[in-house]
């Protein structure tokens, strides 16, 4: 049996080889397309970087935060042992408070109270005479003083001064002594006054609470 072939080479498509231009602009379109793959994994990975990098700092922040709170804590339960200390100093204030105004409720249930005798001698500051102690009992019934001057005469002169105070009116002044000090030019002198009983007991020099006083 014969066969016979009727598809020639003319009726075969033909094959065009590729131009050199159409291999070049092929190649330089995978070009592109590398390049372009390139750049956005780059700057996806530049984004993940930069995000990365906040996300540590924002942690970092945080850790400093948690360890400030932490030194905060600590300082609150080192400060109870501070609160306990202002409490008790708190109290001890209350009491001298309490103290200061009964002691003043007494010193001013006298006739001639103490504030009162204090501020007639400060009214009668002297110059060239100075007060070193001041005694003041039975709510200021009675009281002395000592002090030194630079002469003798000035002494008179102050008690007659203190008179004209009224916390000092229809006092009488006993002088118990004058003499020249030890250690300088000025003259010691210590004097009372109040009730005849308690000038008495006040001029006896071994009496308790009548030391001298430079």
């Amino acid at each position: 049996m014969q066969q016979i072939n009727l598809y020639t080479d003319e009726l075969r498509p033909r094959k065009t080889p590729l131009s050199l231009l159409h291999m070049v602009t092929a190649l330089v379109l995978v070009i592109l397309v590398l390049v372009g793959v390139t750049i956005v994994t780059y700057r996806e990975h530049q984004s993940v970087t930069v995000e990365l990098a906040k996300k540590r700092e924002a942690a970092g922040h945080l850790e400093q935060g948690v360890e400030s709170l932490r030194e905060r804590t600590a300082g609150i339960v080192r400060n109870d042992a501070l609160a306990a200390a202002n409490d008790r100093l708190q109290k001890q204030l209350e009491n001298r408070e309490r103290f200061v105004d009964s002691l003043g409720a007494k010193l001013e249930s006298g006739s001639h109270g103490f504030s009162s005798l204090l501020v007639g001698l400060a009214r009668q500051k002297r110059d060239h005479l100075w007060l070193t102690r001041v005694h003041v009992s039975e709510g200021g019934g009675s009281f002395g003083l000592e002090g030194v001057a630079s002469s003798p005469e000035l002494v008179p002169q102050y008690i007659q001064a203190l008179r004209a105070e009224p916390a000092f009116s229809g006092r009488s002044f006993d002088l118990f002594e004058m003499n020249q000090s030890e250690t300088s030019h000025l003259l010691d002198f210590s004097l009372t006054s109040g009730k005849p009983e308690s000038a008495e007991s006040e001029s006896n020099p071994t009496r308790r609470g009548w030391s001298r006083s430079k």
